[in-house]
């Protein structure tokens, strides 16, 4: 019998394959090349066991879920049996829910009361070669009160009930560089044109005038008058500054400021 070749499972002699199937590869496969082996094993659990695995494991979380719900029930239970444990969480809900709406809702905060200095600059140019005359109107500020700018709100049996400040505009200054001339505002007082008060700018002056339909009247409030006569290529300038003490609503006036 001729001997087999290690590379070869088949016996050449009587040409019977010597082991067993994977003699057909030998039958296909040329001599002194390698035959490559394939052989697929699984390891682990089969498809039924893993399908029990889980199962359980569904199971199990499952019974924690109703576990916590059961916990949370108690818990509320708790809450509403027992008023100091019920008067606490209330407490701490109403805290949370102010945070949540300050957060989410549009607000402004307002202060009680306030002070303040309101400073404004009016300025008139003359650009042209000679000079230019001029009239402004500036009025002066009337207080305002919870009725608008009437000093009463209502009339019960013929007593009138006084209105209260919101607004008080406790000076008025005015002046060309810097505000140095007072401007009455708490009482109503009238300067007329022949005692006009010089800025000391050379060429403007101003007066407020009692009430008139004229030119150089204000007809419905008191106002002051700024006149004068601007010099070629110049800027007359006035510089009115107001101290203003305002409320946020009527009953939240007090001595002081808050």
């Amino acid at each position: 019998m001729a001997p087999a070749s290690l590379r070869n499972p088949i016996c050449h002699g009587c040409g019977r394959v010597i082991s067993g199937t994977s003699g057909m590869g030998g039958r296909v496969t040329p001599s002194g090349v390698p035959q490559q082996h394939s052989s697929r094993v699984q390891y682990g659990l089969s498809p039924k066991a893993r399908a029990q695995q889980a199962h359980l494991k569904r199971k199990k979380k499952k019974t924690g879920k109703q576990f916590k719900n059961l916990v949370l029930v108690i818990v509320i239970a708790f809450v509403f049996l027992f008023t100091p444990a019920q008067e606490h969480v209330n407490k701490q809900l109403s805290i949370w829910l102010g945070e949540f709406w300050k957060s989410i809702g549009p607000a402004h905060e307002y202060p009680v009361g306030t002070e303040y200095t309101l400073q404004r600059t009016v300025e008139i140019e003359n650009f042209d070669s000679g000079e230019r005359q001029f009239l402004y109107r500036l009025p002066i500020p009337i207080q305002r009160t919870n009725r608008g700018v009437d000093d009463t709100t209502f009339d019960r049996n013929g007593n009138l009930d006084m209105a209260s400040d919101v607004q008080w505009v406790k000076s008025m200054k005015v002046g060309s560089s810097f505000s140095h001339i007072d401007v009455p505002v708490d009482t109503v007082e009238y300067l007329e044109e022949s005692s006009a008060i010089s800025l000391g700018d050379g060429f403007s002056s101003v007066h407020w005038p009692s009430l008139g339909s004229s030119e150089d009247r204000c007809e419905f409030t008191r106002c002051l008058i700024w006149k004068g006569d601007i010099p070629a290529t110049s800027i007359a300038i006035l510089t009115i500054t107001y101290d203003i003490e305002s409320y946020s609503y009527a009953w939240n006036r007090g001595d002081t400021i808050s």
